[in-house]
């Protein structure tokens, strides 16, 4: 299998991909897990910044918390077609068919190659890492 990189969702860090059964780089974005904070989130600066780390909780003031800046949720919506269209490397979306984030109508609007995974929900890779693996093949 070729170099893969593995992101994960908007409420995550790269721990969910902690079951994939081959090689991978799953780097917690800026603001996650234990990856530095950025003063603005652009998905620009989130590209540029992301780096391997394996921390997901912190400990602040004597309790711990999940390590997610809040910040983070202001970046707002990509521009999926340009980010797609954009891309050097095959792409495929795929959704758990109990996802209840987005339909199969969202994803065939945005590319040719959708895929629902049955009986899973928004975190398959996380439910079924096997099912997701069998995507690359």
């Amino acid at each position: 299998m070729a170099n893969l990189v593995l992101l994960h969702g908007l409420g995550a860090n790269g721990r969910v991909w902690d079951t994939w059964p081959h090689t991978k780089y799953a780097p917690d974005l800026p603001g996650r897990g234990s990856a530095a904070p950025l003063s603005t989130y652009t998905f620009a600066a989130m590209a540029e910044a992301v780096e391997a780390v394996d921390h997901v909780l912190l400990e602040q003031d004597g309790r711990w918390r999940l390590a997610l800046d809040p910040g983070t949720f202001g970046v707002g919506a990509p521009d999926m077609p340009a980010l797609i269209a954009a891309s050097q490397a095959d792409v495929v979306l795929a959704r758990g068919e109990r996802d209840p984030m987005n339909s199969d109508a969202e994803l065939h609007a945005l590319h040719h190659r959708a895929v629902t995974l049955p009986g899973l929900g928004h975190n398959a890779q996380v439910e079924d890492p096997a099912a997701v693996a069998a995507l690359l093949r």
